[in-house]
């Protein structure tokens, strides 16, 4: 999974949120700064809901509070389950980097 889906899904794992919010969050994030581009927001967005691992809310859904001319978005079930597998997979990795530099 590219680092910019994966910044999408894990800001979207703390609740629905608009496409802007999701780019201010990860921007805000130490470890994701500088991997989320405004430009590529919403082309990843479009990957992500036609692979099914996001979804767009209903207007039923979306807050009353709500600027009802934004488009929010929530991680799916499916979009979980890739999350926990990439995270394990990239923890294997990092454990596995750890090990051989401290064997070098």
């Amino acid at each position: 999974m590219k680092p910019e889906a994966f910044t999408i899904l894990l800001t979207l794992l703390d609740g629905p949120q608009h496409g802007y919010a999701i780019l201010q969050r990860a921007q805000a994030d130490p470890a994701a700064r500088g991997v989320l581009q405004p430009g590529s927001l919403y082309r990843i967005l479009a990957r992500l809901l036609e692979a099914g691992l996001v979804a767009e809310l209903s207007s039923a859904d979306v807050p009353a509070d709500a600027d009802s001319r934004r488009r929010y978005y929530r991680v799916t079930d499916d979009g979980r389950h890739v999350m926990a597998a990439e995270s394990e997979r990239m923890a294997a990795l990092a454990a596995t980097a750890q090990q051989r530099l401290a064997g070098s």
